[in-house]
């Protein structure tokens, strides 16, 4: 079980945010805390930030009050490692799936995370509906 984990969610993919988020609550302690954070690229308005927020708000559930929802903005590796960092979290949970070639041939976030990464990062796959089982 985990004291601290760092949930990096991409609000555009809700579905694949939920079952990372699931994930995260059976792995955390019952007084732990799990940082629920979604970064903002690019300008950001106070409608897009509060439109994040309740995107967050809503993905949480409200529920578990373990979850703490937190929105950033900059480079999506670089506030990661921030956030992790600040927070002393013993784990950051990423979602992840089967890469395509495109994917395959260059480095993402997840990738560059858990080669450059002091922290146990996990990449939760989720199933890429393109794969079929005979790709290998």
């Amino acid at each position: 079980m985990y004291a601290r984990i760092l949930v990096a969610v991409d609000l555009a993919k809700p579905d694949r945010a939920r079952q990372v988020l699931a994930q995260a609550q059976k792995l955390c302690d019952p007084d732990g805390t799990i940082r629920l954070l979604h970064i903002l690229s690019g300008p950001v308005t106070l409608k897009l930030r509060a439109t994040a927020m309740a995107g967050l708000l809503a993905l949480s559930g409200g529920a578990d009050p373990r979850i703490l929802p937190v929105l950033r903005d900059g480079p999506v590796e670089a506030q990661i490692r921030a956030m992790a960092e600040e927070d002393r979290v013993d784990l950051v949970m990423l979602a992840s799936r089967l890469p395509g070639m495109p994917k395959f041939l260059h480095d993402s976030s997840a990738t560059e995370l858990t080669r450059h990464s002091t922290i146990s990062v996990l990449l939760a796959q989720t199933p890429n509906p393109e794969r079929n089982p005979h790709h290998v």
